[in-house]
């Protein structure tokens, strides 16, 4: 029995002995990633909008923009105020940012706040829906910046990192 625990301990040393190490890419990376925050407006009543009866509360967490079935707390035609969060990473040390269509899209103001903590308003200089990808620009200069990759030089089996905020979760990896 022993002997089966030690090999066992073995393969698992193994294996996380053969895992990459991450932490020089991400310190790399990282500074050039930021967090993107949008506002607009949006026509209608919120009962329109509302989530279904009976939706456990850790879902409606994760749809702070969905109103609680008050169909009396915005009157139809008064404008509401929409938001959303993603991330994006700068491409040039000037100021351009790429980010996703689906993260700005529709929104009347775009925020983009630095790893440094530092916040800008950003003005959209182009979009694409049907590749999902926004360009953006802030003023600012001496930006971190990350290289844009080549996906055809991945081979499949290859490790590959995502960095990011899913949900508002800052610089997850």
């Amino acid at each position: 029995m022993l002997w089966v625990c030690s090999c066992l301990f073995w393969v698992s040393a193994n294996a996380f002995a053969q895992l990459p190490d991450f932490t020089e890419l991400v310190e790399d990376a990282g500074p050039a990633v930021v967090n993107i925050s949008t506002t607009q407006k949006a026509q209608g009543r919120l009962g329109d909008l509302e989530m279904p009866q009976g939706i456990p509360d850790i879902f409606r967490h994760l749809f702070p923009q969905a109103p609680r079935n008050n169909p009396h707390a915005n009157p139809r035609g008064q404008s509401q105020q929409r938001s959303s969060l993603g991330s994006g990473f700068i491409v040039s040390d000037d100021g351009y940012i790429l980010t996703n269509n689906h993260v700005i899209d529709g929104a009347d103001h775009i925020y983009v706040r630095l790893n440094d903590r530092r916040e800008f308003e950003a003005k959209l200089i182009g979009s694409d829906a049907s590749s999902d990808l926004a360009l953006l620009k802030v003023e600012a200069e001496d930006l971190p910046t990350v290289e844009i990759g080549n996906s055809e030089k991945l081979k499949v089996g290859e490790w590959v990192v995502a960095i990011g905020s899913p949900f508002g979760f800052d610089y997850s990896v």
